[in-house]
């Protein structure tokens, strides 16, 4: 068999596991927008026809659990994915992907969340007319961003590769 080579000995013998992938992965997006569909549909009837303020956290706060499950299920194919000496790496990247997902989701919701926090201080108190009050917000804000951004690099950045896991708020 002149045909046969090591290369297409690895590709049979991988093709199983590429398969399961591919099937996990098209399962875990129809599951992600099958649930924020359901998600959409539930907070626009009961919270967030209440307050028309924050109705820009709809599409956010529904994205951010759409991409979280993408992300999960990418985790979950990636670890049953065996390419050889590859499957290592791709262990490693499907450990790490939880972790990142956390602190994607984190910032996202954070800044707006920050930003909603803020615009409603400053109505209560009424700093917009006075230079003063509008600096202390922009402190305060970046103050928010600052504590939020640290968060997310702690678990995004500072990961253990022995334990598998992000390392402990502080």
């Amino acid at each position: 068999m002149a045909w046969y080579s090591p290369l297409v000995h690895a590709l049979t013998q991988s093709l199983p596991s590429i398969v399961e992938f591919i099937v996990i992965v098209i399962v875990g997006v129809i599951v992600a927008y099958g649930v924020a569909a359901v998600l959409r549909r539930a907070l626009s009837l009961k919270y967030f026809e209440q307050y028309p303020e924050v109705k820009g956290l709809l599409g956010l706060s529904v994205g951010a659990v759409k991409a979280f499950i993408i992300l999960v299920t990418l985790a979950i194919a990636f670890s049953i994915l065996q390419l050889g000496p590859a499957t290592l790496y791709m262990k490693e990247i499907a450990n790490y992907l939880p972790s990142l997902a956390s602190a994607i989701i984190l910032l996202t919701l954070g800044v707006a969340l920050v930003n909603i926090l803020v615009d409603y201080i400053q109505r209560q108190v009424g700093g917009a007319s006075s230079p003063f009050m509008a600096s202390v917000f922009n402190i305060l804000k970046f103050g928010l961003y600052a504590v939020i951004i640290t968060i997310a690099v702690q678990l995004s950045i500072f990961y253990l590769d022995t334990l598998h896991q992000p390392l402990p708020l502080l």
